[in-house]
């Protein structure tokens, strides 16, 4: 799991409520529970939790509350239902590329 992702699911467990995505990263980097060298983890922390929502759907982690508020799903993902890529390393072993010729042949 993500790192950004884990600090942010023990931050808005323990805080209880939504936050902006500037808060969670603060209480994460305070508390230890991230580390980080690059210069803009507030971005990072943003785009990851985003990209979940965006990507999962009602089966995130994360639900948008307000502009770069989040909270944790009150209805979490349980473990029978797939995630959207459930199926993506399954599938992509049985494509293959039998053709060797030149586009257009």
């Amino acid at each position: 799991m993500n790192k950004f992702k884990q600090a942010a699911i023990a931050v808005l467990q323990e805080s209880g409520e939504a936050l902006h995505y500037r808060e969670i990263t603060k209480r994460a980097l305070q508390s230890g529970l991230l580390e980080t060298d690059g210069r803009t983890p507030e971005a990072s922390m943003n785009a990851q939790i985003s990209t979940e929502i965006k990507l999962e759907g009602n089966n995130s982690t994360f639900v948008k509350i307000a502009t770069a508020t989040f909270s944790l799903n009150p209805n979490p993902p349980s473990d029978d239902k797939p995630s959207i890529n459930a199926g993506f390393k399954e599938n992509s072993e049985k494509v293959g590329s039998g053709f060797i010729g030149k586009a257009g042949e």
